[in-house]
């Protein structure tokens, strides 16, 4: 005899919980209903499924033989119903991302596309900028930011590390003249091994001006993977380890597309990071 669906979920879920209390909130339902319809189960089977005390509902053996799948399939058949809704919850909306000039200039580029494939019903804003801004004031969803992060109200994720690098055009590997990003961490100590050093705020000017040959450049190493570095190569690599992070503000619960949209973004990154 073919079982109805519903007393088999409520059976699952008695042999999950041993309690019809818990089974009637796990389903929605109340306890009279949890109750009628394991009883109309085991009259569809003709055994008895679950012992009744006062204090505690007990399973039988027959009940015993089937419990492990029958809860395996009450957990699929809760998995199914959320993959299921999600086919329909479809993502969209607006999603700010703001990062550096040096990331969004050289390997997000290819990150974007396939987040664009992904999430085609999200209209995507990307800031660049090198300062620090703060998220929930300027209603940004993500950032992505190189080093520590010391703001307790966002909750940070390292992607990957990567490494400074000094570059240079193939026939100016000994020139004299340092182009290093005015901000730089390490500046006054490689410095001092130029007589000519040139500071500029956005490390993509400064590629293109180590690639007209007017320097050597300090860059972090993941911006050889973007498009301009032609008839450029890595003359030094320095030693100092450097972190890259994705942070959102703190929410709890962490909204569906926030929560997709940036583990999507923490893999890209280091899976390109890894591959330095």
């Amino acid at each position: 005899m073919e079982m109805m669906n519903n007393e088999l979920i409520c059976f699952a879920s008695v042999c999950k919980h041993l309690s019809l209390t818990e089974a009637a909130k796990e389903l929605g339902l109340s306890k009279a209903q949890v109750s009628r319809q394991l009883m109309t189960l085991e009259k569809q089977l003709g055994v008895t499924l679950v012992h009744r005390t006062t204090r505690k509902l007990v399973l039988t053996d027959h009940g015993e033989s089937i419990k492990e799948l029958a809860i395996e399939s009450l957990d699929k058949l809760k998995e199914l119903n959320y993959r299921v809704k999600s086919l329909s919850d479809c993502i969209s909306g607006k999603f700010k991302i703001t990062m550096p000039n040096s990331i969004a200039s050289s390997i997000f580029g290819e990150i974007l596309k396939s987040l664009k494939e992904r999430y085609p019903a999200v209209n995507f804003e990307i800031s660049s900028s090198n300062n620090v801004e703060n998220l929930l004031e300027s209603k940004v969803d993500m950032a992505i930011r190189l080093n520590n992060i010391v703001d307790e109200t966002l909750i940070a994720h390292k992607v990957g590390s990567y490494h400074d690098i000094l570059i240079s055009k193939l026939d100016n590997a000994k020139n004299n003249t340092l182009l290093i990003y005015k901000n730089h961490s390490n500046k006054e100590a490689i410095k001092t091994n130029y007589s000519d050093v040139i500071e500029v705020d956005n490390t993509s000017i400064l590629m293109n001006f180590v690639a007209n040959g007017i320097g050597v450049g300090v860059i972090p190493n993941y911006l050889m993977k973007g498009s301009n570095v032609n008839n450029l190569h890595v003359t030094q690599t320095f030693d100092t380890e450097r972190s890259m992070y994705i942070a959102y503000p703190y929410q709890n619960p962490l909204p569906r597309k926030l929560a997709e949209i940036s583990t999507f973004i923490r893999e890209e990154l280091t899976s390109i990071l890894s591959n330095k």
